[in-house]
């Protein structure tokens, strides 16, 4: 096989090799800089509150290609709780996957058509597992979201004001609202307003009921009026959408079944089939139209299955 074929997967497969204690030493690095900016923030902001002075926040924006490929690969820039895995871990398996696929596809198509399906592999992997991160964190939030506000509702009805009730919810509250809500603190104690402060919750988060949040306080502490009726209407309305949200994922279960089953149903037929009669998956891999033939069907099955998947994600989300 000529050299050319095979030099960018080695390349690559060896590139995924030497990642990894790279990114464990990234990881500890990153760790300890982040407690120590922690550290650096609190520290500030006791100081600041402690003598009264109002700061406002400029919120500005990261650089434009930080910015595309932070959305590219739906990484979780501004949420260290939400991160399972560590991001050069991450990173790292979507190259050795795009490597594997590098090697294994080579075969069956052209070194550019290759390249370019492990390039999007390469993409599609971190991607996936950022998203996961991200959904498992929005679930948490909104899943604590009704019993923080029943917190924001007491406090108001003893008379507390709103920034007492939020440090009662950093206080009570587990992960990962209690830091969420300490970060607001944070911002409140730098001259933030409130309404402010919960908005950047729902700029990091994407949960609406933050955004309807901020501008329920927002609007009180601009017109007066009533804010604990206002705050519990909220939290019913909350804990109706996370019953109709659990309804939604057991009825979407039965379709998540069917459309395993009619993933699965190809591969384990060709698998008895070669099982039973062996050798007849042979073409598949020895003539050139059999391949072709391969690379049209796996295309096709992966396809349906991210097409079925998004559908299903669309309508349990809405």
């Amino acid at each position: 096989m000529p050299a050319a074929q095979w030099l960018p997967a080695a390349l690559l497969l060896s590139a995924a090799l030497a990642l990894g204690p790279v990114a464990l030493r990234l990881e500890r690095q990153g760790k300890r800089l982040a407690q120590r900016v922690d550290a650096a923030t609190d520290a500030a902001a006791q100081d600041i509150a402690a003598r009264g002075i109002s700061i406002r926040i400029a919120r500005g924006g990261r650089g434009r290609p930080h910015a595309w490929a932070s959305a590219l690969l739906r990484v979780p820039m501004d949420q260290k709780l939400a991160h399972v895995v560590p991001v050069p871990l991450v990173l790292a398996a979507g190259v050795v996957m795009a490597a594997a696929v590098l090697w294994v596809v080579r075969i069956f198509l052209p070194l550019p058509a290759t390249i370019a399906l492990a390039a999007t592999v390469l993409v599609l992997v971190p991607r996936g597992i950022f998203g996961w991160e991200q959904d498992r964190y929005r679930d948490a939030l909104f899943a604590q979201l009704p019993d923080a506000i029943e917190i924001v509702v007491s406090a108001t009805r003893a008379g507390l004001p709103v920034a007492e009730a939020f440090r009662g919810i950093v206080r009570e509250m587990p992960k990962p609202i209690s830091h969420e809500f300490g970060r607001v603190m944070n911002e409140i104690a730098l001259g933030v307003p409130s309404d402010e402060a919960l908005m950047g919750v729902h700029d990091r988060t994407g949960l609406s009921e933050f955004a309807i949040f901020a501008v329920t306080i927002g609007i009180q502490g601009k017109s007066g009026g009533r804010l604990t009726e206002s705050i519990q209407n909220l939290a019913e309305v909350v804990r109706q959408r996370i019953t109709v949200a659990a309804r939604a994922r057991a009825l979407a279960a039965e379709a998540k079944l069917s459309a395993r089953v009619i993933s699965v149903m190809p591969i384990a037929g060709g698998v008895m089939m070669e099982f039973l009669h062996p050798g007849y998956l042979a073409p598949l891999i020895d003539d050139p139209r059999g391949r072709n033939m391969l690379v049209v069907g796996v295309g096709s099955l992966v396809t349906g299955t991210l097409m079925i998947r998004r559908m299903i994600a669309g309508v349990t989300r809405e």
